[in-house]
């Protein structure tokens, strides 16, 4: 297989129909732009097109996922673990002499599949970094199903609480999230500004739960592919702690998603590369949640 350089129009028209997920798409890449230097469009191909990848170039590094919680590659069909480990080496090889990172997708969106691409990275020499990443397995069935003990508990407290949970705007859902970051000290890698104009996109959707009038608790979630959902931010303010309302937003949002027949809700990463967060990881697996991994391979020149 050969590696080359295509256009936006070219890789669009290669790969348009069979984009893994909404980061993956040209539409996406060419929204963030002003993130990288440059977004290089690449296609791997042997007699005909076999997969592709967009990386954003940053200060001469390439970087799938530059601007989304993950990249990869977007295949025309899914290839053989043969196939792909001559993919991967192809593609190692004409990054010869740069450096680059490629995030992919958390394990459950394609076990086999992801599990097929890592052998190959490993075979070609770059370097595999995880992070625990956890998920709702929405095909589980109802949500009471999958939590025991303390949590159905707690869970009946929140619904017994008076507190309600709603669809609402981007902005007040927004509004939650900032205050939950201020007071844990931690920054937001989007402004309102960005999750508005990026919604189109991502099909973004806000929800909160409120008790008294107040907002306690929100999410905002993306459609990220024809059967899987992810929740970019989700956290409380800190009022009317003892409704807990972050029980009440995962159990409603578990459910509105498997009604909608979603297979997964993806919560996102319990801590950083390398390292979990044992309070967050606990939580979530608290409230029903499977855990898996997200891989980052990582291709130094020497």
């Amino acid at each position: 297989m050969t590696t080359s350089e295509v256009s936006a129009r070219e890789y669009s028209a290669i790969f348009g129909p069979m984009f893994s997920h909404v980061y993956n798409s040209v539409a996406f890449a060419e929204f963030n732009s002003a993130k990288a230097d440059a977004i290089r469009y690449l296609s791997i191909v042997d007699n005909k097109p076999r997969c592709g990848i967009i990386f954003g170039e940053r200060q001469g590094r390439l970087i799938s996922g530059f601007s989304a919680p993950f990249g990869g590659f977007d295949f025309v069909k899914k290839l053989t673990t043969e196939a792909l480990i001559e993919a991967v080496g192809s593609l190692t090889g004409f990054l010869k002499g740069m450096e680059a990172t490629i995030i992919l997708p958390p394990e459950f969106f394609d076990a086999s599949h992801n599990a097929m691409l890592r052998y190959a990275f490993i075979c070609a020499g770059w370097r595999d970094d995880a992070l625990v990443n956890n998920h709702f397995d929405l095909t589980r069935g109802p949500y009471e199903s999958i939590i025991h003990g303390s949590a159905n508990n707690r869970l009946h407290k929140s619904e017994k609480s008076g507190a309600i949970f709603e669809s609402v705007s981007l902005e007040r859902a927004y509004k939650v999230i900032a205050e939950n970051r201020k007071m844990r000290g931690y920054p937001l890698a989007m402004s309102l500004d960005e999750v508005i104009a990026t919604a189109p996109l991502t099909k973004t959707r806000g929800y909160v739960v409120s008790l008294d009038g107040a907002d306690i608790a929100s999410a905002l979630i993306n459609d990220v592919s024809d059967d899987i959902s992810q929740i970019v931010y989700w956290g409380d303010n800190g009022l009317h702690a003892e409704a807990q309302g972050m029980r009440l937003l995962a159990a409603r949002l578990y459910e509105l998603y498997r009604k909608e027949g979603r297979r997964c809700l993806d919560i996102g990463p319990s801590g950083t590369w390398g390292e979990i967060s044992p309070m967050l990881s606990s939580f979530k697996e608290l409230v029903g949640a499977s855990t898996t991994l997200k891989h980052r391979f990582t291709l130094s020149q020497s």
